[in-house]
């Protein structure tokens, strides 16, 4: 979920489609687009987050490893409370690194799926 409006999110899919990031397929009807990203698209995901990770890395190199696991934890303990429910949890989950969430110890938003 976005929380952008119909016109709005047809222009940025546009752009994300033309800029040949996301390819957009047929849906399961005429009302619906099944999007996905390209191999473009997922690269400059997987460059966003080396980025975020390059911007974060210097902020945690004063911390031993029981400094960064008490980080861990905590922001994980944060990261848990920012959704109640599916449509909280895709908001927040735009930003996600989803390998880190699919390896141990999970999503910290894992209670908000049915």
């Amino acid at each position: 979920m976005l929380w952008l409006s119909q016109p709005a999110t047809v222009r940025a899919v546009d752009g994300l489609v033309r800029d040949g990031l996301l390819e957009r397929r047929s849906g399961p009807d005429r009302r619906s687009h099944d999007l996905r990203p390209t191999a473009a698209g997922r690269e400059a995901a997987r460059r966003a987050l080396e980025a975020r990770a390059h911007a974060l890395r210097p902020l945690v190199a004063g911390l031993d490893a029981s400094g960064r696991a008490a980080l861990g934890a905590g922001l994980e303990a944060l990261v848990g409370g920012l959704a109640e429910d599916r449509p909280g949890a895709l908001r927040a989950c735009r930003l996600c690194d989803h390998d880190a969430c699919c390896a141990d110890p999970g999503c910290p938003l894992q209670h908000t799926v049915p």
